[in-house]
């Protein structure tokens, strides 16, 4: 069996003893696994991962304290950065919107797959000046206000409209469906027929749903 391999499998094992840990961080993929996937990591580890150059897999693990992610969130290294957006909760108060406002546009689209957004930040993110963030965040948020929706929808950038189609291709409503043809039986655009929505539409063309023209 590949040594890497099991080197990692066994990085990523509870109950290891601490000695054993502090030897597994000293092989880069078993030191990348444990970072990643430890819950039990001391601060001594914690730092020794940092220096060692593997503090983007720690910035993955939602294991990690608070403060380590917090600080994490603010390296002046950008892969550190993204891994914490991506992963991050808001401790201490205020850090995803910190997230929210790096100047590297790279650091906000990771953001976009945090779990822990509020709809104040999904909002921001969907009002971000940079089009390819904005395009990310169909891809990764699904339960997202009706009103971001709708923006994104109708985004000046065709590919963040296209994402968006995409992404949630069963969220299209009537409010921005956009109009549809009038009833068979109706040859002109009254009041009554005209707009209809999609869904509307859909349901005059069943027989059961065919009523008389008011007219």
């Amino acid at each position: 069996m590949d040594l890497d391999f099991e080197l990692g499998a066994l990085a990523a094992q509870e109950d290891l003893p601490a000695p054993l840990v502090r030897r597994l961080l000293q092989h880069p993929g078993a030191r990348r696994k444990a970072a990643r996937l430890r819950r039990d990591l001391t601060g001594e580890q914690i730092e020794e991962i940092i220096a060692l150059g593997s503090g983007h897999s720690l910035a993955a693990n939602p294991w990690v304290p608070a403060p380590v992610k917090a600080r994490l969130a603010e390296h002046p290294d950008p892969a550190l950065r993204y891994a914490a957006a991506a992963s991050a909760t808001d401790e201490p108060p205020g850090l995803l919107a910190r997230l929210a406002d790096d100047p590297d546009p790279l650091v906000r689209s990771f953001l976009t797959m945090n779990e822990n957004l509020s709809a104040e930040l999904v909002a921001r993110l969907a009002r971000d000046p940079d089009p390819d963030v904005r395009k990310w965040l169909p891809q990764h948020c699904r339960n997202v206000p009706q009103a971001v929706r709708r923006a994104l929808f109708t985004d000046d950038e065709p590919d963040v409209r296209r994402a968006a189609v995409a992404f949630w291709p069963a969220t299209r409503t009537p409010a921005y469906a956009g109009p549809s043809p009038p009833t068979p039986n109706c040859p002109r655009r009254c009041a009554t027929c005209w707009p209809r929505t999609r869904t509307s539409w859909s349901a005059t063309r069943s027989p059961a749903a065919r009523t008389p023209h008011p007219n």
